[in-house]
């Protein structure tokens, strides 16, 4: 539904890319001014191609399937996050990274006319602490929760606080929120 595949082979510009350690791969496809694009990701931190991308860092994902109906929107930092996010709201999307230049200025502006709310849900460590400080200066409201949650610094978004806690304590964070 989210348009990620779990890949067996990788291929950079037609040569194959081996994976003699049988790490788990996976490409996220999408279309871009008629273009198809891929991002390709491995969790495993010692694969040495952990990210091969084609999308342009401004391009969101998850815009194809935003519920314009919904009362707010959510933005969030990566796919593995915007999965765990839409289990409880019902338009979010995921930026490439948490920086102002990942947000381009035609999404922010489709979000704000789209939806009364747009709540940003970056990691909570410093850097996205910092970077929903700067996106709360552009009208985004910022979901905030690590010093809350956790002094451990292993978890630092929502996919780690599902897997760590499980989906009670994302449903929790939002709610703590005013989000749902």
């Amino acid at each position: 539904r989210e348009g990620v595949y779990p890949i067996k082979e990788l291929f950079l510009n037609e040569k194959p890319i081996f994976n003699p350690n049988n790490f788990p791969r996976y490409a996220l496809t999408l279309q871009h001014k008629g273009e198809m694009l891929t991002k390709v990701y491995s969790p495993n931190p010692e694969d040495k191609f952990k990210w091969i991308n084609s999308i342009p860092l401004n391009v969101p994902f998850g815009t194809k399937n935003l519920n314009k109906d919904a009362p707010y929107s959510v933005t969030t930092k990566s796919v593995k996050d915007m999965i765990i996010l839409k289990k409880f709201c019902p338009a979010v999307i995921a930026s490439q990274n948490e920086s102002r230049s990942a947000m381009s200025q035609n999404t922010m502006d489709n979000l704000f006319r789209l939806y009364p709310n747009n709540y940003i849900a970056w990691d909570v460590d410093d850097v996205g602490n910092d970077a929903m400080d700067v996106m709360e200066e552009l009208d985004f409201i910022p979901i905030r929760w690590y010093e809350k949650y956790y002094e451990d610094k292993s978890v630092k978004d929502y996919s780690d606080l599902a897997k760590e806690e499980g989906l009670q304590a994302v449903e929790q964070v939002l709610k703590d929120n005013g989000v749902i």
